[in-house]
């Protein structure tokens, strides 16, 4: 019986789990904002991950993504607003997907480039996308 209950409390429980964004909007356009993740940007933008999808990395760099052993944590910041981040932040992932030492951390920014937490006066972001790459949680590119 307690098993029963257990099983029925995890599917209900799993089944009531949604992905929830923060969308916000300004000047009249939707965007998400704010700290994210992979998942919830394929969620909330799936013609981004038609766009991962369809992209094919260059194998040599692939290879060398894929192998990289330092424990790396990259900073991607974009906005859903933006024709470049919607093209080039799905091809990095395609090309960083599968190496567990490359931690990503996902940004979206209002098109003044601010996400509410002050990383772009941190890094001086000016455009998007921009990749900021930490080891150590030093900046080293």
């Amino acid at each position: 019986m307690i098993r029963f209950l257990l099983i029925s409390l995890f599917v209900f429980i799993s089944c009531g789990v949604a992905q929830q964004s923060k969308i916000i909007t300004r000047d009249n356009i939707k965007m998400l904002y704010g700290k994210t993740t992979a998942e919830q940007l394929a969620f909330d933008y799936p013609a981004w991950e038609k766009v991962e999808k369809a992209y094919v990395p260059d194998p040599a760099i692939e290879k060398e993504l894929k192998a990289y052993k330092l424990p790396t944590k990259v900073l991607v910041i974009f906005g859903t607003w933006c024709s470049d981040s919607k093209r080039n932040v799905p091809r990095f992932l395609k090309s960083v997907k599968g190496n567990k030492n490359i931690q990503l951390e996902f940004y979206a920014v209002d098109r003044k480039l601010k996400a509410g937490n002050g990383l772009a006066e941190k890094y001086q972001i000016k455009r998007v996308p921009t990749f900021v790459v930490l080891q150590d949680e030093k900046e080293i590119g």
